[in-house]
């Protein structure tokens, strides 16, 4: 998997939504070729910190650091387990105020969630990966009609899972609705899929009663064929149907096809890793999105840095800016991913891999001309 950025011209954020005078240092501005971007108001001295994002919406650490990451504040001690451990939900911490506050922002519907989710993932740990039985299948990327109908159908399938689990307290499912439920239930599950597609559900779930929050997350860019493979579609349609099957019934509501493809055709470039920070972010071991910090656009020479702080990103100025420059950051390139290191040809590579773009900025047109490319 690669290592998520943000995407270019990732969309807005009402936390973020600056082109009002009350922001001082930048605001958000048209930019030339890459629809809106961030512009500095004023003289900003090299250090200075500039936007600190704090809205974590969705995210994942991933199945095989289980136990080795703070789920509360990401910390990261080279592979050493965190001491305070909680078995019944998948969770460990660094200490025990972590754990306090993370349970402080989970209510009981919440964690019976993760709980069964946990369940479920245990139980299914003997059988085989879901891509390996789709692995003869050739690797290429869904179009956006695949998609469509691949989630048609599971809906369908859905459709008979909510009739079943609605009919069985009263002894009377329909044996159709039933055999779909147990198909569902008997397939495997990509842990790492199904958590980060719970974490989308409880986010909507915790954010019901304020609706701005989650329309910060559903103005980012969307991409039409988020899927890379069609073995990642089906474990996304397949961790739909466990969620359906398995969560609570109090979040079955806030669970839908839409919603929940919706959320991947925003992640998909709106992404930032989440790596160790004591060893030049030699781990990867998670990503999320942070709503508020997919304005700023790419340019290899950028112009800012950025620094994960626990569940915060601080973003600050790498030299000095002038007024009225943009602010950019690297899409390819970050200081917890061990620095700008990578030459012209790889970085272009990469942008067009993943962004689907080609860089035009100072940088890559220097080491160009020096290349006499």
């Amino acid at each position: 998997m690669v290592d998520p950025q943000p995407g270019n011209d990732s969309g807005r954020s009402h936390d973020m939504d600056t082109t009002e005078s009350s922001n001082p240092i930048f605001a958000i501005e048209d930019a030339p070729g890459a629809g809106r971007g961030v512009f500095a108001r004023r003289n900003i001295q090299k250090g200075e910190v500039i936007y600190t994002a704090d809205d974590l919406s969705v995210h994942v650490l991933f199945r095989e650091y289980r136990g080795e990451i703070c789920c509360q504040c990401f910390a990261y001690n080279s592979g050493e387990k965190q001491p305070v451990k909680d078995l019944l939900h998948g969770l460990a911490f660094c200490s025990k105020e972590c754990r306090d506050i993370y349970l402080d922002k989970s209510d009981e519907t919440c964690l019976a969630a993760r709980a069964a989710v946990e369940k479920l993932i245990k139980m299914k740990a003997s059988q085989s990966p879901l891509e390996s039985k789709l692995e003869s299948k050739p690797i290429s990327r869904p179009t956006a009609e695949e998609t469509a109908k691949a989630w048609d159908t599971t809906e369908i399938q859905a459709t008979s899972i909510r009739a079943a689990r609605a009919a069985a307290s009263s002894g009377k499912a329909a044996k159709g609705d039933l055999k779909t439920l147990q198909r569902a239930a008997s397939a495997p599950v990509s842990p790492d899929v199904i958590n980060f597609l719970l974490s989308a559900v409880l986010m909507h779930y915790t954010t019901r009663n304020t609706p701005s929050r989650r329309s910060a997350f559903s103005e980012l860019e969307s991409e039409a064929t988020p899927y890379v493979s069609h073995a990642e579609l089906a474990e996304y349609t397949t961790a739909y149907l466990h969620l359906v099957c398995t969560l609570p019934t109090p979040l079955l509501p806030f669970i839908s096809v839409s919603f929940l493809h919706d959320i991947k055709t925003r992640e998909t470039h709106n992404s930032f890793g989440i790596r160790s920070l004591d060893d030049q972010g030699s781990e990867f071991f998670g990503y999320g999105v942070w709503p508020s910090a997919s304005y700023f656009n790419h340019s290899c020479a950028q112009n800012l840095r950025r620094t994960r702080r626990g569940r915060t990103w601080v973003f600050s100025a790498g030299r000095d800016i002038a007024a009225g420059e943009q602010l950019y950051i690297s899409y390819v390139s970050s200081e917890d991913s061990g620095g700008d290191t990578l030459g012209w040809r790889e970085r272009s590579a990469n942008l067009r891999r993943t962004w689907g773009f080609e860089c035009v900025c100072e940088r890559c047109g220097r080491e160009k001309a020096a290349d006499g490319a």
